[in-house]
């Protein structure tokens, strides 16, 4: 199957008998020469090629062969790999006797547009040795730009880097942001009436609720019925227009959490993982501690916040692919967890009927998990009163999925 076709190259799925023509990209010594590895093994080849049929079946992006069109040789591999996480790596490896010819940058601008085009990555990086300038004329024609030097694996590297300019690669686009809200919204829900039952104790039957990763707006909906003012904040474009059509009275505005000002208001609520998303470069975990500071000051005295995290094990004892229909859409989940750099990655492919035909688009999301732990030493320290939950009402949360309940103090 062809995916990528330039005027002397294409880009095609590996097929097994692959590997013997892939065996000099492996072993030849000026293709090795910068590379942090030793000559590959036929073994190894073999399950590099049958490792990319595997994932491509799910994931969608790998390393892909680089066909010549000439002379119908596969002269290498050009695509996409992740082993610089969250980051998606942009990578590339030709024969020797075709270097020199402009064929690396002409496969890899390709790759890059096909890229940014159907799997909508925010960014691409491109990580090499500091002395291989072959391979950082290539990044510099790509338009990639120098980021950081750093050691890899005792050896000194260079990364370069380049953001979508479509800006199209934000989570939650238009099809998943629909099946989100139909099929997806019983998390929300669950934590509105809980909410609300803690406002009610704690006598505020009235006031503002900023909801943090407000989605499509369904727990602003159940407090905005509740008789409170709501504020849904969401970096989801499409998300916050089904939330300004289920809440026409509500505020809502297309912004990321962590740099979000918040008015004074009486809770907030941050449900459904968002705080783990790292849809916003900027995410880190002082992003994610200022957020929960901000959360404080905004908070008149006795008021709630409300929120939940994944935390390392996230993904244990859960199926590494799961499948939900609905009546007009369907969606397939991939679920990765790296536990040494506690990140999720989950790869979504979703269906969506359109006329009589069904409409596919595939989003990657990345989560970086949060300790419990630390979660609860940052609101401590903040000076919240904090309780975990294990549940929202009656909605139970899986392994690796912890609720918060803090309180300012009156």
């Amino acid at each position: 199957m062809v995916l990528v076709e330039t005027e002397r190259l294409f880009i095609r799925q590996w097929v097994p008998d692959d590997w013997k023509r892939f065996r000099p990209l492996g072993t030849d010594p000026r293709v090795l020469e910068y590379l942090t590895t030793e000559p590959w093994s036929d073994e190894r080849i073999q399950q590099f090629i049958n490792k990319g049929i595997e994932v491509a079946k799910t994931r969608g992006w790998i390393l892909w062969p680089v066909i010549h069109r000439e002379d119908a040789e596969l002269i290498g591999f050009c695509g996409f790999g992740d082993g610089f996480p969250p980051d998606v790596e942009i990578g590339w490896r030709l024969l020797p006797e075709y270097w020199g010819r402009g064929l690396a940058t002409e496969a890899a601008k390709a790759v890059m547009q096909y890229g940014f085009e159907t799997f909508r990555f925010n960014r691409l990086i491109s990580v090499t040795h500091h002395a291989n300038r072959r391979s950082i004329r290539v990044m510099e024609k790509l338009g990639m730009t120098f980021e950081k030097s750093f050691t890899y694996k005792e050896t000194q590297v260079v990364c370069y880097a380049k953001t979508n300019p479509s800006g199209a690669a934000r989570g939650y686009r238009e099809d998943l942001a629909y099946i989100h809200d139909a099929g997806f919204g019983d998390l929300a829900r669950s934590a509105a009436s809980f909410l609300i039952d803690e406002l009610h104790r704690s006598a505020m039957d009235h006031g503002l609720v900023i909801d943090l990763g407000c989605g499509s707006g369904i727990l602003s909906e159940h407090l905005a019925a509740g008789g409170y003012d709501v504020m849904g904040i969401d970096l989801s474009a499409a998300l916050i227009e089904l939330a300004r059509k289920s809440v026409p009275s509500g505020q809502f505005r297309v912004e990321s959490l962590l740099t979000a000002e918040l008015p004074p208001c009486i809770a907030v609520a941050a449900v459904g993982e968002c705080v783990n998303y790292l849809f916003d470069d900027r995410h880190s975990l002082a992003g994610v501690r200022q957020v929960l500071a901000r959360a404080f000051a905004a908070l008149v005295p006795g008021g709630l916040l409300l929120f939940d995290v994944s935390e390392p094990g996230r993904a244990s004892g859960s199926a590494s692919k799961a499948h939900r229909e609905g009546e007009d859409w369907a969606v397939l989940v991939a679920i990765e967890e790296d536990e040494q750099q506690q990140l999720l990655t989950r790869h979504i492919t979703s269906f969506r009927k359109v006329g009589e035909s069904y409409r596919r688009d595939h989003e990657v999301h990345r989560l970086r998990l949060l300790p419990r732990a630390q979660v609860l030493s940052w609101l401590r320290d903040i000076g919240f009163q904090v309780k975990t939950l294990d549940a929202y009402g009656s909605t139970p949360f899986a392994a690796g999925h912890v609720g918060f309940l803090a309180r300012k103090p009156r």
